[in-house]
């Protein structure tokens, strides 16, 4: 592995372990990184629940996808959670008032 975009060692270093990392991830996402599928076989058997299902849910994606395709899919999952939220708030909120100017309109 060979980058060499400053004139430091150690920056150097941490870029060619960066470059690394990406292609280790782009080659697991693609399935062609030899000896992973056992890995990924043994965790599909993992039938449990909370905290533990998830870790072996990421453990899984992980092995299919890169970390920044992961990552990207975790942003767009809690701005779906943050807007599911706010509709449900906004909806409860109305349907508050109507309740309120139902019983105003019964005085």
């Amino acid at each position: 592995m060979q980058a060499q975009p400053t004139r430091s060692r150690e920056q150097n270093r941490t870029a060619a372990r960066h470059i690394l990392r990406d292609r280790l991830d782009l080659l697991r996402a693609t399935g062609d990184l030899p000896g992973e599928q056992g890995s990924l076989n043994e965790v599909e058997g993992i039938q449990a629940e909370g905290k533990a299902a998830k870790k072996a849910e990421l453990a899984k994606m992980a092995g299919m996808y890169a970390k920044d395709e992961l990552r990207a899919a975790k942003v767009r999952q809690r701005k779906a959670d943050r807007a599911k939220k706010h509709r449900k708030k906004k909806r409860e909120e109305e349907e508050e008032e109507e309740g309120s100017a139902d019983k105003e309109d019964r005085l």
